[in-house]
């Protein structure tokens, strides 16, 4: 299935909106007696021009502009009147309502994204941004570094004592453009940061991580993307790792159609 991009983006809306109903799909098949799991889920599409972002529940996209700088945070919330999460990821079909957004790499030079659970950054609450702040301080500082090095760089920092008890999970994706050797992509000039895909997780206090995250390259594409499963619903952490693996699956196949 060829990629066709046009001025609306709309084949990269189409790409996530199927992307995230393979993701609604595979939770939703976790269901059992004692219910149906369901997940938050964000995720980033990287074209040779935009960023494209979908997202359902209550995580978070940070965005530094020009990769320096004092951040700006764009808040995902979607709760009711009484607090309760809605248009989540598998659970009740109604209430699975992704909402899709861009932002043009010609407009945001040098972009660099952090999507984020609500263990890193949760509603507008921005006690944790300094964490982010940190992150890309010091990957902006030492250049040369190994993405195995920037991820060591990553779980430090979600380890500090002063973020929420919860599950932490992160993923940083940094512009890059056209026609460099990683994946088709140039390197955008925000030194230390150009063209990287990272991430990490750190379980909070609970038995099993509720969290997950996954990346992938490909020709002329990258994706990232994190999961943090609803406590409040049965196996919350099998409904995590199932929306990422299905969103990466799905773009896997599409790229070999």
């Amino acid at each position: 299935m060829p990629y066709m991009p046009d001025a609306q983006g709309s084949s990269s809306y189409w790409l996530l909106q199927a992307a995230f109903e393979e993701a609604h799909a595979a939770v939703s098949r976790l269901a059992g007696e004692d219910g149906c799991p369901c997940t938050t889920l964000v995720v980033v599409l990287e074209t040779p021009d935009s960023f494209y972002l979908s997202y359902a529940g209550d995580g978070s996209l940070v965005a530094a502009p020009e990769g320096l700088g004092r951040l700006f945070q764009r808040v995902i919330p979607q709760h009711d009147a009484e607090g309760r999460l809605t248009g989540v990821v598998g659970g009740d079909n109604q209430r699975f309502h992704p909402v899709h957004t861009s932002l043009s790499k010609a407009q945001h030079p040098g972009l660099v994204l952090v999507l984020a659970t609500d263990g890193v950054a949760r509603g507008e609450d921005e006690a944790a941004l300094p964490v982010i702040d940190d992150l890309l301080s010091q990957l902006q500082r030492r250049t040369n570094m190994s993405s195995d090095e920037a991820e060591q760089v990553v779980l430090s920092l979600l380890e500090r004592s002063d973020l929420l008890d919860d599950d932490r999970t992160l993923c940083l994706i940094a512009a890059a453009g056209p026609d460099s050797e990683d994946g088709g992509h140039r390197a955008s000039e925000a030194e230390g940061l150009a063209g990287l895909l990272i991430g990490g997780s750190v379980r909070g206090p609970k038995p099993r991580n509720e969290d997950a995250w996954g990346m992938s390259a490909m020709s002329g594409f990258r994706i990232a993307a994190v999961a943090d499963g609803v406590g409040s619903t049965p196996r919350a952490d099998l409904a995590a790792k199932a929306a990422i693996a299905a969103v990466l699956g799905w773009f896997e196949r599409w790229r070999k159609t």
